[in-house]
């Protein structure tokens, strides 16, 4: 590309990454980020990217400890009684319905309830790439038949608000160099 600051072919600098939104939703986190290809001699925007990226979560919360008085008043729980098939609301009901037998009243999470999530921040890196395999996955063995691929990948750090779980979900997405825009630099 020639740089129209100073009349002279230029490169292209590292890719700079802005996340223009991030979006959660039930089980998907939905990514807008632009990509901004800058001229290494002024700095300028010269070529540019729009990309969507989407993170399924998939989060299993752990077992319900019918014993630790943190699940008791839970609302996401369902509780039982040992030979009995009946689902009860609350620990108090299913105690009654043990006889006051605590080793036989046991904990789930309800399974008509799907868990939320918080978002509490995202990292997104670079990625700069080459296709190196074909459409059959063999590999290319010149690099002039290579794409060059840019792209983006996201860490998205998240909780889970029925049984607290901090965990993070990743993903990426990448386009070919040649599908970036010229910014008429």
């Amino acid at each position: 590309m020639r740089c129209s600051s100073d009349n002279k072919f230029a490169s292209y600098d590292e890719t700079e990454l802005d996340v223009q939104s991030e979006d959660l939703t039930g089980n998907e986190i939905n990514y807008q980020i632009h990509l901004n290809r800058p001229c290494s001699s002024c700095g300028q925007e010269a070529a540019s990217a729009d990309l969507e990226l989407t993170l399924s979560i998939d989060h299993e919360c752990g077992e319900v400890d019918p014993t630790d008085e943190q699940y008791w008043s839970n609302d996401d729980i369902v509780w039982t009684v040992v030979g009995d098939e009946a689902n009860y609301k609350t620990r108090d009901e299913a105690l009654e319905a043990a006889k006051g037998n605590s080793y036989a009243v046991g904990a789930l999470w309800n399974p008509d309830e799907e868990p939320e999530f918080d978002l509490s921040s995202s990292d997104v890196e670079e990625v700069d790439t080459m296709q190196n395999k074909d459409r059959h996955g063999k590999p290319i063995t010149k690099s002039r038949y290579m794409k060059h691929l840019i792209g983006a990948h996201v860490t998205a750090h998240l909780s889970c608000q029925r049984c607290g779980e901090e965990f993070d979900v990743d993903g990426e997405d990448t386009l070919g160099a040649s599908e970036f825009e010229d910014a008429g630099h």
